[in-house]
């Protein structure tokens, strides 16, 4: 038996170390720690920035857009008897035309063409005063005469006037223009400028009525806007009052009193020029009380605006006069008999609106 060599000694097994595993969590916690320690450096340095530019920057002023007036090169029309001005462009003059006093459609006393043709010349336009009349009288003269329908209307205030504008469509020459008829009031009268629609604001932001009165002017101002800042003032106690120039008279109306001045209880007077000769026949207006309402077998009696409030007004056709009738107090009548013929129409009228209801 042959003897076993000899083997070579075997190591001990040692068991390799075992592996750390990296955990991806904590991975992603150490790339937000960057990520935010970063974020607040620059957002440090950024708002160091800001405020030595906040220190060294002057503050912007704010900038002032001026805005256009394009009606600074037109002319302005002014009309001391209707107590209004308005401007117009310098290639379309104006050409005053004198209506009458007649009830009906189409009918004035007075306009203004501004052009040769008013709606096609340039920056062209209509004024027409008449007494007041209704937003439906004017809604009947335009459909079926001058348009078919009307497309639009609305309320505009523009320099403290409160127009009432009509919007329609007319046919000129070639095609459909758009144009639109406004309208304002005052105490006596209806004001309406009838423009293509896209001029008609401009047109509307020069109209100004010329005897308003401001309270923080003097008394010496309010003279020059007001020509009847000055006047005598006669007080009814019936409940009325009017103004009149200082050349002219108010003479009581009664059986044997001459040329009597009108007191406070007259229940008839005149106002005329004091130089008059024939004060009937010249008087300008006449007032009367009475305690039964008057009837009128002539004339036409429409509806009006005296000192704000509706009076009835008789027109008597071809006559030198109207009438206005009112009411004052609870149970008495007054009747106003107003002079239209052209001499003495412009002073009368501004009597008249000077007329007060007291009561």
């Amino acid at each position: 038996m042959e003897p076993i060599p000899p083997q070579p000694p075997v190591p001990p097994f040692v068991p390799p170390p075992p592996q750390v595993k990296k955990s991806p969590k904590l991975l992603y916690i150490l790339l937000i720690l960057v990520f935010l320690s970063a974020s607040s450096v620059f957002a440090y340095k950024y708002y160091q920035l800001k405020q030595q530019l906040a220190q060294t920057s002057p503050t912007p002023s704010a900038s002032i857009i001026p805005t256009t007036d394009l009606t600074t090169d037109w002319k302005t029309y002014q009309n001391d008897q209707y107590n209004f001005e308005v401007k117009y462009h310098p290639e379309s003059n104006p050409n005053e035309l004198i209506g009458n006093n007649e009830v009906g459609q189409f009918s004035y006393l007075f306009k203004v063409n501004f052009g040769t043709n008013p709606l096609t010349s340039q920056y062209g336009y209509e004024l027409k005063i008449n007494n007041q009349k209704s937003l439906d009288d004017y809604r009947t003269e335009l459909v079926g005469h001058i348009t078919d329908t009307i497309d639009s209307e609305e309320e505009i205030v523009i320099n403290n006037n409160t127009w009432k504008k009509i919007n329609y469509q007319v046919f000129l020459t070639t095609d459909n223009v758009s144009i639109t008829t406004a309208i304002i009031e005052s105490k006596i009268f209806s004001y309406t400028i009838m423009a293509a629609t896209i001029d008609i604001d401009k047109i509307l932001s020069t109209f100004k009525f010329t005897n308003s009165i401001s309270p923080e002017l003097t008394a010496e101002q309010d003279a020059t806007l007001d020509p009847t800042a000055n006047w005598k003032t006669y007080k009814n106690t019936a409940g009325y009052s009017i103004k009149y120039p200082e050349s002219f008279t108010t003479q009581l109306i009664a059986a044997g009193s001459g040329r009597a001045e009108a007191n406070s209880t007259t229940r008839s007077l005149f106002i005329y020029k004091s130089d008059s000769t024939e004060p009937y026949f010249e008087r300008n207006i006449n007032l009367e009380l009475f305690q039964d309402k008057p009837t009128y077998y002539q004339g036409i009696i429409t509806e009006t605006i005296l000192d704000n409030r509706t009076v009835e007004k008789i027109i008597i056709p071809n006559a030198p006069f109207d009438i206005y009738l009112t009411q004052v107090g609870t149970e008495e009548f007054l009747e106003i008999y107003v002079a239209n013929d052209p001499l003495r129409k412009e002073i009368t009228y501004k009597i008249l609106s000077t007329f007060k209801f007291t009561n």
